[in-house]
């Protein structure tokens, strides 16, 4: 297997573990004073890796089928996007209420949330990049 192969498997399979910690750790602090830190972990790790493989992995070869370099700055705002989907999605796969989804949605309340999980999206997306592309030749940005 090419050393890029492996760079590429080892971006997906690490950059979802950051917002899952960084997520778990915000809540637990607003919360519980980090006693459930590692279940929050482990919940917001299968979401995470659910929206790579749904979502994230499409996107890369799409991303690599239509352009030629695949820099940060054309990646970073598919991870804002996909971010942002991960955002509006997950509240309610983990069953809020849809009417105070809706009525916070429409309040734009929901803002707040969508703006963290927007943020999470482009972490992901630049710890890919620093993993899979950061330092090859054909990826550097000139």
């Amino acid at each position: 297997m090419e050393i890029k192969t492996i760079r590429i498997m080892l971006g997906f399979l690490i950059s979802p573990l950051v917002p899952a910690f960084l997520l778990s750790f915000v809540v637990s602090a607003q919360t519980d004073g980090f006693a459930g830190v590692h279940v929050g972990i482990i919940i917001y790790a299968f979401f995470s890796y659910l929206f790579v493989f749904l979502l994230g992995i499409p996107s890369y070869f799409l991303v690599t089928i239509y352009m030629k370099k695949i820099t940060l700055v054309r990646i970073l705002p598919i991870g804002a996007i996909l971010g942002t989907c991960a955002g509006i999605v997950l509240p309610l796969l983990l069953g809020v209420d849809l009417s105070q989804w809706l009525h916070d949605f429409l309040t734009f309340n929901f803002l707040r949330i969508v703006l963290i999980f927007t943020s999470l999206g482009m972490i992901t997306t630049w710890i890919f990049w620093l993993l899979a592309m950061w330092q090859r030749d054909e990826y550097l940005l000139k």
